[in-house]
């Protein structure tokens, strides 16, 4: 399909940010020829996740076979299930997972540095459908207006983009719910094995045997109230921007792939800008109440380890799965 003739350039997409969620927008959007793409990162292009691991649902792991990632080249491990035990180490639930259609496992455990990796390999490399997009790292946007497109830059420079996707994440901490526990599995192909364990920010000021440890990487759960909307003229928020969720559905970097099969799926037949602001109120009114739902589960999930002795709460409330490709493209 030949670009518009009233606007023969290619369409300008910026993409705030290089984790997962801008990362897996740019690897579906890189097959769209209409599009000309930049993702701009804050940080070095040698920073690394301080969050160690994640787990991939059944959700996640179909897209990220859309993109052609399978479950060796990201070092993943399948889950079979969990186990739950309470502080006198007495099990206290057990539940198993299914392998899936393929066999493949519904619940992929993966080092988040390793999946990162892997999706700017398929957003930078030459090989591969499209051209490759640039990651200008060390890229400080200082101010963005929504409604022109217009970005402006730390060092006084601007861009106007005809679609501005951002994924800065939130600052609001979850604050302590009296939250107590540790959860382990294994990733990197069983050469790690991750454990988190969850503790108040005041308990981090004491001494304790955690300073006998050569390496403990610490992140803070963060939290936020769902949002009135996902989008306002040209721009349009993702991931962590949008919908950031503490970790008890274990639904957040699912949520993040989903947001960028939905972008793929309402954006990728896209010429003319002038559509892109109708179909971003396509976008919002699908995935907002979807992403929100997950966010308040994962919330009364939290809610529901702090109150109960037994740890049966993480398998308690389970998210509905579901794709965005039956989301009709064509303009409201």
């Amino acid at each position: 399909m030949p670009l518009n003739t009233r606007y023969p350039s290619k369409l300008r997409v910026v993409i705030i940010g290089a984790g997962i969620a801008g990362l897996s927008a740019a690897a579906f959007l890189r097959k769209c020829p209409q599009y000309d793409i930049t993702v701009h990162e804050r940080r070095g292009k040698d920073f690394k996740e301080s969050s160690a691991a994640l787990g991939v649902g059944i959700n996640g792991i179909s897209i990220l076979k859309q993109l052609g990632i399978k479950r060796n080249e990201i070092r993943a491990i399948m889950g079979a299930g969990y186990r739950t035990y309470n502080t006198q180490e007495e099990e206290m639930s057990k539940s198993q997972l299914g392998r899936g259609p393929d066999e493949d496992g519904t619940l992929w455990f993966v080092f988040r540095q390793d999946l990162k990796d892997v999706l700017l390999q398929r957003v930078t490399s030459e090989v591969g459908e499209g051209n490759p997009i640039k990651v200008l790292y060390g890229s400080c946007i200082v101010g963005v207006d929504p409604e022109t497109g217009v970005v402006e830059f730390e060092d006084g420079t601007s861009i106007i983009a005809d679609l501005i996707i951002g994924t800065f994440v939130a600052i609001i901490a979850s604050g302590d719910a009296g939250n107590r526990y540790v959860v382990m599995y294994p990733c990197r192909g069983r050469g790690q094995m991750n454990i988190a364990c969850a503790v108040p920010d005041s308990s981090l000021q004491r001494p304790s045997q955690l300073d006998r440890t050569p390496r403990v990487d610490l992140f803070q759960v963060r939290d936020q109230e769902p949002l009135p909307t996902y989008v306002r003229g040209r721009t349009v928020l993702i991931g962590d921007a949008t919908h950031t969720m503490v970790p008890y559905q274990g639904q957040g970097a699912n949520q993040a792939l989903e947001d960028s099969e939905g972008i793929n799926a309402l954006f990728g037949d896209v010429y003319d800008r002038d559509n892109i602001p109708s179909l971003q109120r396509v976008w919002d009114s699908v995935r907002r109440p979807r992403a929100s739902d997950i966010q308040r589960g994962s919330r009364t999930s939290q809610g529901k380890i702090s109150t109960k002795e037994e740890s049966q709460a993480i398998l308690s409330v389970k998210p509905e799965y579901h794709e965005l490709l039956g989301v009709d493209r064509r303009l409201p």
